[in-house]
């Protein structure tokens, strides 16, 4: 369940209420182009939660992350590697090997209509938004990439023929500081334009035990520039330029207790290492202590180094990426608005770097037992897409596009072991082989090309002023080529891996909504039943340490999604009430899986592991009772 401020609300959840006081004033009417076309948010036959740029503000979302708050069914955390990096869920549908370049998001991630696929560098700073759009659901039919459980879609400002500048500056704990800024307006008779940025910084608030020094620190940089030339009434062109960089620690771990492998406490403090336990590091009583063992290297990982701009990020666990994003939208009226055709062309750069620290150990030579690796991926991504919207007579609405996407990545990996201890050979009769010190283990280069294409339509028809019934179809096929050069060092020859992968799909949706007839208190009530299914494509399974035997192709998951909901507004539209039942049917689920590839050693790839079912209850309310 999420709530939503608007104006003065108040926001009730089923655990409570939280009040604010600032004459009954109505709910703010949400316009919002989910459906590709223009709609009251009370009106579309799609869970939705809709955020308005003021709420944005208001409710201090300030990046990606923070939607969960007031979305149901949705989940962003930090990977591992990165506060930037994501690693997503929207009604249970999961995101594997976040952070490779393999991998298929669960949902879409539009930022001004452009795809991103990547979730390395996804937590996107919110830097002058004009809304945000969270559909739940297969949304195949509406949008160009595959959506399998949903779509995000950001929506920046855009210029047009009034001037405006805003700037604010926030503080908080951990010495944070934010600053934003931008400016925008007309340029001339058929040109507008603008520009923001942002600065954000904080230091660590997780404290190292092992290096005596605080960890987590942040800082992030964000830029857009937007240009539109609107040439007569039917004619609108948007270029919009975007970059973030930003540098994090890694996100820290509990490292824990390897079964009949000896450890000790060397360096630690007290009451933070109890191998009894069954953990080298925890929380304490005192302070919030989360052990990110030292990274107790002065060289890269096997080697492996960032090319400038990025440069060394030194010998503690860091990350640092750019992501560019370029976006242009053409849109023609035709027909006296009886049918518009768009053009999105995007492109999508990335660079991203990470050291990672598994170990847990302070570097004494007596721990044992530990890992830190390094990773650098390098992705560009561009994607077309043609759309035709439009309506015949005065009952029949529909959209269709084309898509193309097309993707080349890179990641190289490195992992290297502190005091390694391999049961090689499987016999529990002889002694593990013991390798000291700090080793590098193996590398690992990768590069995959994707090739989507996918054609989509959905049409709505209105048998009554009160009844309609929505169908769409959608194609896809996805082409993808994987290489893996494998170097090892503990006694494995070099392997290459070529692997590849094709998988097309048919995705068909249907829906049917009621529109009753109100008076009294109730100002509209929809009602609302669809089944549509969902596409998340395959991939190839990347993280190989021992062995390049876990190199493999996992195919494509399924699902069909069954939904009713109802959405109702009351008391002079200042109640808003919105419930949604889902029931998801999932077939192939790719999960991540432990297997052992060869006697002691143990592999890490994704798999389809069969079916799954996934249920949920999803409600909103927003109130607002004082203007």
């Amino acid at each position: 369940m999420a709530c939503t401020l608007r104006n003065s609300t108040v926001c009730a959840a089923l655990a409570g209420m939280v009040f604010a006081f600032p004459a009954f004033a109505a709910i703010d009417v949400m316009t919002i182009t989910s459906e590709r076309t223009e709609g009251n948010l009370q009106e579309v036959p799609i869970a939705v939660t809709a955020i308005s740029q003021e709420d944005l503000e208001n409710l201090q979302i300030y990046e990606a992350t923070d939607l969960q708050r007031y979305t149901p069914s949705l989940n962003m955390f930090n990977n591992i590697t990165s506060p930037t990096n994501l690693s997503p869920s929207l009604r249970g549908g999961l995101q594997q090997d976040a952070s490779l370049i393999t991998a298929e998001s669960p949902f879409g991630i539009y930022i001004d209509d452009v795809f991103v696929g990547r979730l390395n560098g996804n937590n996107v700073q919110l830097t002058d938004i004009e809304r945000v759009a969270v559909l739940r659901g297969p949304q195949g039919t509406l949008y160009g990439r595959n959506t399998a459980y949903g779509a995000i879609r950001f929506i920046t400002r855009t210029p047009d023929d009034e001037f405006w500048l805003n700037a604010d500056v926030g503080a908080g704990n951990y010495d944070q500081v934010r600053v934003n800024g931008s400016i925008g307006g007309p340029l001339g008779d058929s040109w507008a334009g603008s520009f923001s940025a942002q600065y954000n910084t904080k230091d660590g608030q997780f404290f190292n035990v092992a290096t005596n020094e605080d960890t987590n620190e942040q800082e992030n940089i964000a830029a857009r520039g937007k240009i539109r030339y609107r040439g007569s009434d039917t004619f609108d062109a948007q270029l919009a330029v975007s970059y973030v960089e930003s540098e994090n620690d890694s996100n820290p771990l509990v490292k824990g207790i390897t079964p009949n492998v000896p450890s000790n406490c060397a360096d630690f403090p007290s009451g933070v290492c109890n191998p009894s336990a069954g953990e080298i590091a925890q929380f304490t009583t005192d302070d919030l202590v989360w052990l990110n063992g030292e990274y107790n290297v002065n060289t890269p990982v096997v080697q492996l180094q960032p090319e400038p701009p990025v440069g060394s990020l030194g010998d503690r666990p860091r990350g640092k990426t750019e992501q560019s994003i370029v976006s242009l939208n053409l849109a023609w009226d035709l027909f006296d608005d009886r049918l518009t055709i768009k053009s999105i062309t995007g492109y999508v750069g990335l660079d991203d770097y990470f050291h990672t620290d598994f170990s847990g150990n302070t570097g004494d030579p007596n721990q044992f037992f530990g890992f830190t690796g390094a990773s650098d991926i390098k992705s560009d991504q561009w994607s077309q897409e043609f759309q035709a919207i439009g309506s015949i007579g005065d009952r029949l609405d529909y959209i269709g596009g084309i898509y193309y996407l097309n993707e080349d990545g890179d990641q190289n990996f490195g992992w290297n072991g502190s005091n390694l201890v391999l049961d090689d050979d499987g016999d529990p009769n002889t002694p593990p082989a013991f390798f000291p010190g700090f080793n590098p283990v193996s590398g690992s280069d990768l590069s995959v090309e994707t090739k989507s294409i996918a054609v989509y339509g959905e049409a709505s028809y209105n048998f009554t002023d009160r009844l309609k019934g929505t169908a769409g179809l959608r194609w896809t096929e996805d082409d993808k080529d994987f290489n893996a050069l494998f170097t090892s060092f503990i006694g494995i020859p070099q392997t290459t891996v070529p692997l590849e992968g094709k998988w097309s799909e048919w995705t068909p949706k249907f829906a049917l909504d009621y529109q009753f007839d109100t008076s009294g208190a109730v100002d509209s009530m929809l009602l609302y039943g669809s089944a549509a299914r969902g596409f998340k494509g395959g991939g190839f399974s990347a993280i190989a340490i021992f062995s390049p035997a876990d190199f493999a192709v996992y195919g494509p998951e399924t699902n069909w999604t069954y939904e009713g909901g109802l959405k109702g507004e009351f008391f002079g539209s200042t109640l808003r009430t919105n419930l949604a039942y889902f029931f998801s049917e999932i077939e192939d689920i790719q999960q991540n899986s432990t297997t052992e590839v060869q006697p002691g050693i143990f592999g890490f790839p994704v798999q389809n592991s069969g079916d799954a079912e996934i249920q949920g209850l999803e409600y909103e309310i927003t109130w607002s009772p004082l203007d």
